[in-house]
């Protein structure tokens, strides 16, 4: 199902699911993965990672599958930054936090749990021959590269 997300801006929660199957299939050759929806819709509000056996279950007879990854990501502790070395420039800093579990959807057991967080810059405002230059238009873009990178960490045991 698509991860859940707290204080994040676009679509953050959509991207860091595509770019997790993305990884997991390239990882796993011969594995099948069905995409649920939205985690809100499955398993209600909040952090999906906190999905209780019993919801486990029902996602098991009612979609067929033994087991079921759910996420949460976390944008926080935004800091701006500026700088006025070689031009004006303003950006801004955050912290991603990415928790995944494999639960069972026989038992409801955590079967596999991993967690990674990075900080980084994701905007820059600055100025260009006098004219301002925003170089996240796409809060999606914006995220990418920290997403790539949270989603390497974790699943680097798989």
């Amino acid at each position: 199902m698509t991860l859940s997300e707290e204080n994040a801006q676009g679509s953050l929660n959509r991207v860091a699911t595509d770019r997790f199957a993305e990884h997991l299939l390239s990882a796993q050759p011969g594995i099948e993965v069905l995409e649920l929806g939205e985690a809100p819709e499955i398993v209600g509000p909040g952090d999906a990672t906190r999905i209780d056996p019993e919801a486990a279950r029902m996602l098991g007879e009612r979609h067929g599958v033994p087991v079921v990854f759910v996420g949460h990501m976390v944008a926080s502790d935004v800091k701006p930054k500026a700088s006025l070395i070689g031009g004006a420039s303003f950006g801004a800093e955050v912290r991603l936090d990415l928790t995944m579990r494999l639960v069972s959807t026989g038992s409801g057991g955590t079967l596999w749990r991993g967690s990674s967080w990075a900080r980084d810059e994701i905007a820059a405002l600055g100025l260009v021959d006098g004219r301002p230059f925003f170089s996240a238009d796409d809060p999606d873009e914006a995220y990418g590269e920290l997403v790539d990178l949270l989603i390497f960490e974790v699943t680097r045991d798989l």
